[in-house]
């Protein structure tokens, strides 16, 4: 029985090298552009009820792919995010005063790449200092 289980592991070993051996690694493989966000601060202050207003300019090369936008501000206190979609963050502010992490996800639907641009949101009273 022990003969049998080596010849078995012996031939699969030989099937994997065999396999292998044609494989030359010589792979053509073309690194996509990344995009290019223009007016994307690192930091952004907001007031409790004004608008919160982030419109940067995105572009990739000289094609104009479809581009997908997902924005989210994480809330630590509350162990959530809020979400939104499309090429601007438009939010009417109404967290606690803090400092919030946010995301910008670039989704490019042409070859599903996605490029992540990290900023922040200060949150503020108009009382404060």
């Amino acid at each position: 029985m022990k003969q049998i289980f080596y010849y078995i592991v012996v031939v699969l070993a030989g099937c994997a090298m065999a396999a292998c051996y044609k494989d030359m690694g010589n792979y053509t493989y073309k690194v996509p552009p990344a995009p290019v966000v223009k007016g994307l601060d690192s930091m952004y202050a907001a007031t409790l009820g004004d608008t919160l207003l982030v419109q940067p300019t995105v572009t990739i090369g000289e094609t104009s792919p479809h581009l997908g936008f997902e924005w989210r501000i994480d809330v630590p206190a509350a162990d959530s995010s809020i979400f939104f979609y499309g090429p601007k963050l438009q939010y009417v502010f109404g967290l606690p005063p803090g400092l919030y992490p946010a995301l910008l996800t670039v989704i490019d639907s042409g070859n599903n790449m996605h490029y992540f641009y990290h900023f922040s949101v200060s949150g503020v009273t108009e009382y404060g200092a």
